[in-house]
Formats: C-alpha cells, sequence, structure tokens
C-alpha cells in the first residue's frame, strides 16, 4: 500500500486508543473514523467489525482492496476507481 505523507495530530494521539475502545453508536462510529485517520489505520480496520456499507468500504480502502466492496457513494465510486488502475 502506498503510504501517504499526511499526519493528522489529533488522531496520532489518540486514534488507535480511542477506536479500541467500547464505544457504540456514533461515538464507536466518531472513533473508528478517527483511528483510521492515524498511521494505525491497518490495525484499527483489522480490528473493526464493519457496522454498515460505509463502515465495510473503509476497511476495505484501509486494506488496499476495494474491488469487493459496493461503493457507498460518487466519492466510493472515484476511489474505487482510482484503487482500480494502481499498478499491483
Amino acid at each position: 500500500m502506498v503510504q501517504a505523507e499526511l499526519e493528522v495530530p489529533f488522531a496520532e494521539l489518540y486514534g488507535e486508543r480511542l477506536a479500541a475502545l467500547p464505544l457504540k453508536g456514533s461515538a464507536g462510529q466518531l472513533a473508528f473514523r478517527i483511528g483510521l485517520l492515524s498511521t494505525a489505520y491497518e490495525t484499527v480496520a483489522a480490528a473493526r467489525a464493519p457496522q454498515d456499507g460505509v463502515e465495510s468500504f473503509l476497511v476495505g480502502l484501509a486494506r488496499g482492496d476495494v474491488t469487493r466492496n459496493v461503493q457507498p457513494d460518487q466519492m466510493g465510486a472515484a476511489i474505487r476507481a482510482g484503487f482500480a488502475r494502481m499498478p499491483r
């Protein structure tokens, strides 16, 4: 996977720990997304059972494979198309 040179300081400091908390509902969804913005995104994605189609897509994206997931919207479709064009 291509490593982005983008850091989100809050996510770096708290993302992985927040994602590991047993939070439910919108708090759990937010913690998961914050965790995905950290460099521990693969660990965070592997630990999450997707709650909906969007989360399933995000987990696939974190793993570098969105080909098996249905894109949730037009942005997801664009991301999926971009991944399809990347050399493997």
